[in-house]
């Protein structure tokens, strides 16, 4: 349910480092919120050098930049705990100075945030609502070793590619979604993300 953009610079990152910083994601998030790393989704921004400016001129050196879109409901103190550790943990994993990646987490109501074509419960409600969820769909959510999807290509917001291995993560053109920006990895603990996620 929660998802978390990571944007990083072009071709900086190997799909190993990649695969490190988002299951440190997912524990850190897990071991805080109790939420199960299978319902965390990362997704990877690559942005072309000269894409992304602070201030007015490009940074001197590589910086990561963490957003998270959560729940809302919980405290302030719970939150600041949250974007501190994913900081560390994000740094740790990617093997880079805490001072070079920088994080904030956007609360959004439960009730603006469809899932699975339901909208989803507030936090503390995820067992109810998953067990309300067809067979199908609650095998999805089943905890599995971390894994991630290939993407070839998308089209009509379904994605197609090879069948996911512990080890690969692919890229499809970010311009599809959001303009002329980079490209994106799609990065998830479940082996399937031929689905889409809405969040208003």
């Amino acid at each position: 349910m929660p998802t978390f953009n990571v944007i990083v610079p072009e071709e900086r990152f190997s799909n190993e480092q990649k695969t490190r910083v988002a299951v440190a994601i997912g524990r850190t998030y897990k071991e805080l919120t109790g939420v199960p790393e299978n319902l965390t989704q990362v997704i990877f921004i690559e942005v072309k050098h000269g894409n992304y400016f602070i201030g007015s001129v490009p940074p001197d050196t590589d910086q990561i930049s963490v957003e998270g879109h959560l729940r809302a409901g919980r405290s302030a103190e719970a939150k600041r705990s949250l974007v501190e550790r994913i900081v560390e943990a994000v740094a740790q994993a990617a093997a880079m100075p805490k001072s070079q990646v920088w994080a904030h987490l956007v609360d959004m109501p439960a009730t603006q945030i469809v899932e699975f074509g339901r909208v989803v419960p507030e936090p503390g409600g995820e067992a109810a609502w998953i067990a309300a969820l067809p067979e199908a769909e609650r095998k999805e959510l089943r905890p599995s070793a971390a894994s991630v999807r290939r993407v070839s290509r998308c089209e009509h917001w379904r994605w197609s590619g090879e069948e996911p291995s512990a080890s690969t993560v692919g890229t499809l053109p970010y311009s599809r979604l959001s303009g002329q920006l980079g490209a994106m990895n799609y990065v998830t603990s479940t082996s399937t993300v031929s689905r889409l996620f809405v969040h208003l």
